[in-house]
C-alpha cells in the first residue's frame, strides 16, 4: 500500500510537469535534402522521408513584428493624439456628421459612433514596483510567452476585421454624401 501511495504522487507530479503549456518544448526541425524558399521557409524531407515545407523563424522577431502590426492597425483604426492622425474612426465620424448635416437634409445632430475599443489598453500596465537584485528601482511586468503571442495574434485578427468594417462604413457614408450632395444641388 505504501508503494502505491509513493508512486501516485510521483505520477501526478510527472503529469503536471508534462502538461505545463509554458515550458519550452523541444522541436525537431532538421530537414534533409532541403531547398531554401526564403523568409525562413524550406522544403525537404523529414526523418520519415516525407516531403514537407517548414517555416522556422526566431520567436523574438515574430513577436516584434506582431506587436508592430497590432499597434499599427490600432493607429490606423483609431488614430493617435500625438500624431494628429484621426484614423478611420475619425474619418467615419466626420463623414457621418456631414451626412447628417441640415445642409444635406439631415437632422443636424451628432451621430453616435461605436466605442473606441482599444484592445492593447492593459498591455503596458506595471505589475510590480521595487528593487531588483542590483538594488535598482524597477517596474516589472511578467507574462507567459505563449499567452502574449496568442493574445497579440487575436488582437491582430480583430483589428483587421475592424479595419475592414470601418473602411466599408466609410465607403457607404461617402456614397450617401455624394447622393445627398447631388440632391441638394438640384
Amino acid at each position: 500500500m505504501k508503494t502505491v501511495r509513493l508512486i501516485f504522487p510521483s505520477l501526478l507530479l510527472l503529469v503536471a510537469c508534462a502538461s505545463n503549456p509554458n515550458k519550452a518544448e523541444s522541436i525537431k526541425t532538421e530537414i534533409q535534402s532541403k531547398g531554401e524558399l526564403g523568409g525562413g521557409t524550406v522544403i525537404g524531407l523529414n526523418e520519415k522521408d516525407e516531403m514537407i515545407m517548414q517555416k522556422k523563424i526566431q520567436l523574438a522577431s515574430y513577436i516584434k513584428q506582431l506587436q508592430f502590426d497590432v499597434y499599427g492597425l490600432e493607429d490606423t483604426i483609431y488614430g493617435g493624439d500625438e500624431s494628429g492622425n484621426k484614423g478611420l474612426w475619425g474619418v467615419l465620424e466626420e463623414c457621418q456628421t456631414k451626412e447628417n448635416s441640415i445642409a444635406l437634409g439631415g437632422e443636424g445632430t451628432y451621430v453616435k459612433m461605436p466605442e473606441k475599443a482599444i484592445l492593447t489598453a492593459n498591455e503596458n500596465k506595471i505589475q510590480k514596483i521595487g528593487l531588483d537584485e542590483k538594488k535598482n528601482l524597477v517596474a516589472v511586468s511578467t507574462d507567459y510567452l505563449k499567452d502574449s503571442v496568442r493574445r497579440f495574434e487575436n488582437y491582430k485578427e480583430t483589428y483587421q476585421q475592424r479595419k475592414d468594417w470601418f473602411e466599408t462604413q466609410i465607403k457607404i457614408c461617402k456614397a450617401n454624401l455624394d447622393r445627398k450632395s447631388q440632391k441638394s444641388n438640384k
